[in-house]
């Protein structure tokens, strides 16, 4: 069963971890939806964060962690409604008080930039 091994869902969630920090260092902090080109995005850093993520979810989808991490990558790429929504899949399954910090964050940024 693919959600056996915790060992391998960290190691590509950590993978994917590593993947964000340098695209934020390249490229800096924030909401990089406007220079990001579509047929790029699977060479470009946020890519990898993407099928990392997707291969450590395939081993345990039940990691608030995880999807915390993923809501903030959908963040990232404009994807504010999958964003907001991912965000509430994390608080369900840890009451983690980044999780809500995240969710209020990132509620106010979108409107901020929708304004």
């Amino acid at each position: 069963m693919a959600g056996s091994d915790p060992g391998l869902m960290e190691s590509w969630y950590l993978l994917g971890r590593a993947y964000m920090t340098i695209d934020e260092k390249v490229h800096g902090p924030g909401i990089r939806c406007d220079r990001i080109e579509a047929s790029r995005f699977d060479t470009d850093c946020l890519g990898r964060v993407f099928k990392s993520y997707q291969r450590a979810l395939s081993c345990n989808y039940r990691s608030g962690t995880l999807w915390n991490s993923v809501a903030l990558l959908l963040y990232r790429v404009g994807r504010w409604e999958d964003c907001l929504y991912t965000f509430v899949c994390a608080t369900r399954m840890d009451e983690e008080p980044l999780f809500w910090r995240n969710i209020d964050n990132s509620v106010s940024s979108i409107r901020d930039t929708l304004v």
